[in-house]
């Protein structure tokens, strides 16, 4: 090969490998903020009737439950800083419910749910709605 064409040819590489990283990073990001919207959607529907449409705990039936909704808005917070993933999915999916809030059970076990309301059925989307969830949950955290 030509040593002349050699600078020109790395330039074309890196060119287009900074275009593909862009576009990795871009689609990513799509990507990321498609599941927070779906996360929302799924919040609203299944949760914004007792922790409020604001996830702060106020929502329409807050009033009738015997112990008040948490404040969803604060569990990074109420965990030095740390968005307590773990424990949130496991009190999604039915696996851990909080201390004496709920009663027995009346939170709904949303993996339960997810499962028998969804035709198909499969883990993998059970699972895919709840890493919504989890993920629009993360994205409401305050500071």
């Amino acid at each position: 090969m030509d040593k002349t064409l050699q600078p020109n040819l790395s330039g074309t590489y890196r060119a287009a490998l900074i275009a593909g990283l862009i576009l990795a990073a871009s689609t990513a990001t799509v990507d990321a903020n498609e599941v927070i919207a779906q996360g929302r959607d799924r919040y609203v529907n299944d949760c914004g009737g007792c922790h409020g449409v604001d996830a702060r705990g106020g929502g329409a039936v807050a009033a009738a439950l015997k112990m008040p909704p948490s404040d969803l808005t604060v569990l990074a917070r109420d965990n030095s800083g740390t968005f307590p993933e773990d424990y949130v999915r496991r009190v999604v999916d039915g696996r851990e419910l909080p201390p004496a809030a709920h009663g027995e059970t009346s939170m709904p076990v949303w993996g339960e749910h997810y499962k028998r309301a969804l035709p198909g059925y499969s883990e993998a989307v059970v699972s895919a709605k709840i890493d919504a969830l989890i993920a629009y949950l993360k994205s409401v955290q305050s500071d």
